[in-house]
């Protein structure tokens, strides 16, 4: 497990717009429940976070590669979003690390 981390501490030094965007406000919840593939309004009720600020953070981790968005041809239409396997790696880290603080607070 420590290798991991450092493999992927090493790849996000090499990555510092990733850095920049998990330090943004609702960064981490939002790729946490993304974990579950959920749609925008799901996320929304689910964190209590405002549309403007969803929708903005939802189009950077999309463009960086993070989570992939997918329309649903239901009525209204739907939108969908789900981790990449680069946003899963990511997630499982950042939960390892709740994890890790929650045990040593």
């Amino acid at each position: 497990m420590a290798q991991r981390v450092e493999q992927v501490i090493l790849q996000l030094k090499r990555r510092p717009a990733v850095l920049k965007l998990l330090s943004k406000e609702w960064a981490i919840p939002i790729l946490l429940s993304l974990r579950d593939g959920l749609t925008f309004s799901e996320i929304k009720w689910r964190l209590g976070i405002g549309a403007k600020t969803l929708s903005a953070r939802l189009k950077e981790i999309v463009a960086r590669g993070l989570a992939v968005k997918t329309l649903i041809a239901d009525v209204p239409v739907r939108v969908e979003y789900a981790l990449t396997e680069p946003g899963q790696e990511l997630a499982s880290i950042l939960a390892a690390l709740g994890s890790w603080e929650k045990k040593w607070e």
